[in-house]
């Protein structure tokens, strides 16, 4: 695709006031580099006796990018993908003594336990945190020997990930809301509507007392910059702005044959519009079928925490049937 910005879709000056058109022309012909306006800072938490929350790296000249420029493409991964071996694994436990979350089993024991294993199996595992705790992928890495994405917007959590030396790529970002790269907030400490309760760290699209402001990246450029791999499971968990990203998807571009979802904070948190009845309507409208996850009662929302989907062409080839309530 064409890496020149189409003017009907983007504004014609980034934040840091570089024209878009001109400077890409630019960046094409080596007289500017994809770091030209690069800005790093540091975050503390001005509450908590100035702790370090980790930094934040800002290239305003991806906002001028389409998902599927080739240019962004190739800077995600020479700028933002880390790559780790699993040699050896630094796990906090021991695998064998890690409980996995109920959500991992539910995964397993309704579509992949079946199957013969997937070669070369893929994930994605948006809002990693530090790649072990509640981590819904890692037992897919170890037992069945997939590798994948990592993606935390957090920098402390990531580094804790990285420490892990998982053997997946890495990626310190949050995932746009839009088919371009985009600032945003991410906000440490957001409210729960109606509850009082402070949920995860999240996007806010507004700025806030417990924030910062970041740039976000679309998650079908990171697919494409992983080599658009099928995707055997996508695990996406970032409190409420879940909806907004799904929607930034090509679909006819991209094979995720697997998602477990969490729902219940889509419409509650920063993120405006949507909700959960919305976005399970949007991803069933996608050809998914809907499982529901065992153990799954949030009591903070009152509602359902994580929705298991399965591509409906898979439901039929795998002959997929529901979980078996009383095995967990």
């Amino acid at each position: 695709m064409p890496d020149s910005p189409s003017s009907s879709a983007y504004p014609p000056l980034t934040s840091q006031g570089f024209n878009c058109e001109e400077s890409i022309k630019k960046v094409k012909t080596g007289d500017l580099s994809m770091d030209a306006g690069y800005i790093y800072y540091e975050i503390f938490d001005v509450n908590k006796d100035e702790k370090n929350l980790g930094t934040v790296e800002i290239r305003p000249l991806l906002n001028c990018l389409d998902q599927e420029s080739n240019l962004l493409i190739r800077t995600l991964k020479e700028k933002y993908f880390t790559k780790g071996t699993g040699n050896p694994y630094r796990l906090h436990q021991k695998f064998e003594d890690i409980e996995h979350p109920s959500q991992t089993k539910d995964i397993n024991e309704l579509v992949f336990d079946h199957l013969p294993p997937i070669k070369d199996g893929f994930f994605i595992e948006a809002g990693a945190y530090d790649s072990e705790w509640h981590s819904v992928s890692l037992y897919f890495e170890k037992v069945y020997n997939w590798t994948g994405l990592l993606i935390e917007a957090k920098e402390t959590d990531h580094n804790l990930g990285l420490e892990k030396n998982r053997r997946a790529i890495y990626v310190n970002s949050c995932l746009g809301l839009k088919q371009h790269p985009h600032f945003s907030y991410l906000d440490f400490n957001p409210p729960i509507k109606g509850t009082g309760i402070a949920a995860m760290p999240g996007l806010s699209e507004n700025a806030t007392h417990s924030g910062v402001k970041m740039q976000c990246l679309p998650l079908y450029s990171l697919i494409q910059a992983a080599g658009n791999p099928t995707v055997n499971l996508l695990i996406l968990d970032v409190e409420g702005a879940e909806y907004g990203i799904l929607k930034t998807l090509p679909w006819d571009k991209v094979d995720i044959q697997v998602m477990t979802v969490e729902t219940d904070l889509v419409g509650t948190l920063g993120v405006s519009g949507g909700s959960q009845e919305e976005i399970r309507k949007f991803i069933i409208s996608k050809g998914y079928r809907m499982y529901k996850h065992r153990n799954n009662w949030n009591s903070i929302t009152g509602k359902e925490n994580n929705d298991l989907f399965v591509r409906e062409d898979l439901v039929k080839k795998w002959n997929i049937k529901e979980l078996n309530t009383n095995s967990l």
